[in-house]
């Protein structure tokens, strides 16, 4: 009975130890996540106005290119010499 005893205790023992070790690993783990998030939240915010500038020069890349096909296909298929001319000097607008 003492030896059941013993044995209980010990595996306890080693219970509580391998939970100290985990918990550790998990402290560890949570101040190394939280010290990365605050470095990406630092550089987000020093980087926002790049990225705004970034995506709306993007955006007018995507506007400008629309533009010129749809410009393009109005030359194409127009019948009209009129509607040409106008719509080739829309596109040199645009492009230059």
């Amino acid at each position: 009975m003492k030896m059941k005893l013993r044995d209980a205790e010990e595996e306890n023992v080693m219970m509580q130890s391998a939970m100290d070790e985990m918990r550790a690993e998990v402290v560890t783990s949570l101040e190394r996540v939280r010290s990365f998030k605050e470095r990406m939240l630092v550089s987000a915010e020093s980087d926002i106005p790049q990225l705004m500038f970034r995506k709306r020069l993007w955006l007018w890349r995507i506007c400008l290119s629309a533009s010129k096909c749809w410009l393009q296909s109005m030359i194409r298929s127009s019948k009209e010499s009129v509607l040409r001319l106008q719509a080739r000097s829309m596109l040199v607008s645009l492009l230059f």
